[in-house]
């Protein structure tokens, strides 16, 4: 091979390297830029997803804030509430609302089946079935619900739960019953007397009838409760 093939080769052999230098180069370039640009979108995703966890731990305190204000007024109130001070009283938060109600309390801390719930002066319901940290409350509108009961004027009769509303019965003819009368707990079969439960906003007057009748306007809405006390 002389001289000028020499050259000929040499000029073709840099050339072809030249050429494959400059595809490897461009591959690899691409690619990076491909890396970088999915680096770049996991970084991206990574900081929404960040955001969005932060977002979620606040709104999730807040929430807790909220429910902490809530059991602060709660016992404020209950404070406040006019229950004779010998009445022994543990907070509970309702964590299922459904045809009963259910507490974060339970044999731990003393709860027993048959035990007053109230919120304020008023009688939410009794405590049904009791587990170790929680416990099962059957409200006064339930048809398995009967409380004995003692009116504003001294009758005793009992309250009776069905179709979400409350009966007042077994009141005896002689007594007196009037609209707005106040109704209470009688302070029989172990519940403590004295704690409102409603007011008489309806007579259902019939002589014929042994016992007369009537319908109690609950003091409180229970779909709306968060927070309760039970009687110790």
């Amino acid at each position: 091979m002389n001289l000028r093939s020499n050259s000929l080769y040499l000029i073709i052999s840099t050339i072809l390297v030249i050429v494959v230098i400059y595809l490897v180069r461009s591959t690899i370039s691409s690619q990076a830029n491909a890396l970088r640009s999915f680096i770049w979108k996991q970084k991206t995703t990574l900081s929404n997803e960040e955001k969005q966890t932060l977002q979620e731990q606040l709104y999730a305190f807040k929430f807790e804030i909220v429910k902490l204000r809530n059991e602060n007024a709660a016992l404020r109130m209950q404070l406040e509430a006019p229950l004779s001070p010998e009445l022994g009283l543990l907070p509970a938060r309702i964590v299922g609302n459904s045809r009963y109600l259910f507490i974060d309390q339970g044999k731990a801390s003393g709860v027993k089946a048959g035990s007053a719930v109230v919120s304020q002066e008023i009688l939410i319901g009794t405590v049904m079935e009791v587990g170790e940290h929680s416990s099962k409350i059957k409200v006064l509108t339930d048809p398995e619900s009967k409380i004995p009961v003692r009116t504003q004027s001294g009758a005793l009769g009992l309250l009776q739960g069905g179709d979400n509303k409350l009966m007042l019965t077994r009141i005896l003819q002689s007594e007196t019953l009037k609209i707005g009368d106040l109704v209470g707990t009688s302070g029989a079969e172990g519940l403590p007397g004295g704690i409102l439960i409603g007011v008489i906003n309806q007579l259902l007057d019939d002589k014929v009838e042994v016992y007369q009748q009537a319908v109690i306007s609950p003091s409180i809405d229970y779909q709306l409760l968060t927070f309760v006390f039970v009687v110790m």
